[in-house]
């Protein structure tokens, strides 16, 4: 299997960064992973490189998203914890995993989002939780750092518990991971064009796409058998 990744970050100015993302891509024993992680803590760069070593660490496991998603939340948690003045509105995750024959499984949780771009066209794999809509959903007032996680679903939140879907991949297929941002900054037929584009470009065009001080990653994987 050979798979290939580019990846793109785009985060706050200043020390003090309220919002930073992360990302890593590794190959372990025949597979392929990739995860991106997006917090909104004040020292977020810290705690998304923690949730993106945990994933590292998982080797055989990497199918097992759910139990590499379990170590991440207490390692977060444990962030939390050593951090309690900070406003930590949760982490959120999304990571995938792909065989050396196409079969991927993906798991993410909190404002995060990802497509398969095949010849047929561009298929959104993930929903992010989005707070305004979840909070109208459920019918809750404005949303406290404790109530965020909840709606949220991220990381350091009793519901965490991520999404999961399997899928496969056919040879020429990409596979596109990115904060809500990322997919909200661009209308849908300009994504599509981008991501068909040349690898090396997409991610980056995608995040420079954002506007202010917007901030996002992404992460674009082509794969072939």
């Amino acid at each position: 299997m050979i798979a290939f990744a580019t990846q793109a970050v785009r985060e706050s100015p200043g020390t003090h960064s309220p919002y930073a993302a992360n990302s890593l891509a590794l190959r372990e024993r025949g597979l392929f992973a990739v995860a991106m992680a997006y917090s909104d803590c004040n020292t977020a760069r810290d705690a998304a490189s923690a949730i993106i070593d945990e994933l590292s660490k998982a080797h055989a496991e990497l199918l097992n998203l759910e139990k590499c998603f379990a170590r991440a939340n207490l390692r977060f948690a444990a962030h939390d914890a050593a951090h309690p003045s900070e406003w930590t509105g949760g982490a959120s995750l999304v990571a995938a995993s792909i065989d050396p024959k196409g079969k991927a499984i993906l798991a993410h949780t909190g404002e995060v989002t990802a497509f398969r771009i095949h010849d047929d066209g561009v298929e959104r794999l993930a929903h992010p939780h989005n707070l305004d809509t979840e909070r109208e959903k459920l019918g809750l007032p404005s949303a406290d750092p404790d109530l965020a996680k909840f709606v949220l679903r991220s990381l350091g939140s009793p519901n965490w518990r991520p999404d999961v879907v399997t899928f496969e991949l056919v040879p020429g297929d990409r596979l596109a991971l990115m904060t809500r941002t990322v997919a909200d900054v661009t209308p849908h037929s300009i994504r599509a064009e981008i991501l068909r584009g040349p690898l090396e470009h997409a991610a980056r065009k995608l995040v420079d796409a954002l506007v202010h001080n917007q901030v996002g990653a992404c992460v674009v994987v082509h794969f072939e058998a």
